[in-house]
This record gives structure tokens, sequence and C-alpha cells, in this order.
């Protein structure tokens, strides 16, 4: 984590991130750097030595004319922060677990990277968010749906639905008309038709040969 020593709104060159990369790239390959408003930048590197060695050279230097502050983060789990796999196979084992698709799985895991930069609890996070996914019927959706805030840092909170303890993606509610019992409908029985005996056909016959004469 790097900041501005002193406080203050985040330096304008930061914006370019070839600034900080040109400040830290010596000490190994970073793969991600992420500016942040409040004065401070967050940049990642593939080895968590090159990390370490970076905060201890760079700690009160200057960056593009701004005295700064940097340290290694510690993550949740209180090993050293800004290794990437940690995150991304504990995402990848939830979404795998709800059957989540690709396009979401990918999308979570992104979210999740920013939940680390901006320092959220990320093992309550993803506590609460199994939680909201055992619970739905559409786990893929639901992640579409929060994927926003997930990605500003808000709160997921915990799920106000119960799930089935038996099933990881939670039960699903019943179809509208599922359940009712149905009607039972008695079989109508034919009309029977009056029938004629041989004697009202004849009679009707003669009756229509004495209007033809």
């Amino acid at each position: 984590v790097v900041q501005v020593a002193g406080g203050g709104g985040t330096p304008q060159s930061w914006r370019k991130k070839t600034t900080l990369q040109e400040a830290f790239g010596d000490f190994g390959q970073v793969l991600e750097i992420h500016t942040q408003d409040d004065g401070t930048a967050i940049v990642e590197f593939e080895d968590q030595r090159d990390a370490l060695d970076a905060a201890k050279s760079m700690d009160g230097k200057k960056i593009a004319g701004s005295v700064v502050y940097v340290k290694v983060r510690q993550d949740t789990r209180g090993t050293v922060g800004g290794l990437r796999g940690g995150v991304d196979d504990r995402v990848s084992e939830m979404a795998q677990r709800y059957q989540l698709d690709a396009t979401s799985t990918a999308r979570l895991v992104s979210a999740f990277r920013d939940r680390s930069r901006r320092g959220c609890n990320l093992d309550q996070d993803i506590k609460q968010l199994s939680e909201h996914l055992a619970a739905s019927n559409k786990p893929s959706a639901l992640v579409c749906m929060k994927l926003a805030d997930l990605r500003e840092g808000k709160p997921i909170g915990a799920c106000k639905y119960q799930h089935n303890a038996g099933d990881p993606r939670g039960s699903r509610p019943a179809r509208e008309g599922q359940d009712r019992p149905g009607r039972d409908r008695e079989p109508r029985e034919p009309e029977e038709r009056p029938r004629r005996d041989r004697a009202d056909r004849q009679r009707s016959r003669s009756r229509r040969r004495s209007r033809s004469r």
C-alpha cells in the first residue's frame, strides 16, 4: 500500500500508472496498480518477496515529488498481502460449489480482488455470500445483481432466507400450483338419445309421403 505522507488526495500524476510502475517496477513483476481517491494506491506484485523489498526500500521516499509511506498489507488470513492466488482460489471454489457459470465466476473473482484491495473482510464476505448463493434458485443471476455493490466494497450482509442444508444451492420453492390438490372431476356420462321404435319411424315416413302428394 502506497500512501502520501501527511494525508491529502491522490496526486494527479498517480493517475498515470506509468508513474508508479516506474517507481516499483525495478523490484519485480508488477501485476496491477490500483489508485484510490484517498491518497493511497495498491501495487500488486507477483512475488511476495518483491513486495517486501519494495516496501522496505521505498518507505519515506519521494514519488513524483510527494513523500510516501509504503507498507505490505496484511489480508484477512494474516498472511502477507499482494498475492492474487489466495483470493482467486477461494472465490473459484465457492463458485464451483454453487455451480456458477463461467461468466459469473470471472466477474466474481474480479470483484473480490477489488474488495481485497479495499481491505474488506474476505472471510466474512465469502461466508455471507455463500449463504445468499445457497438460498438462491439462480445463483449466477444473483452474482450479476450484486456485482456493483461487491466492487464498491459495500457490506454483503447476512442472508434472511433459509435454505435446505442437503442441497448446497438451496431448496427451490414449489411452482405455483404444484402442491395444490387436484380437483376430482366426475366423468360425464354420455347422454343417451331417445330411441325411436320402428313404429314411430314408419309413422313419420307415412306423414312425409302424404304431404308430398
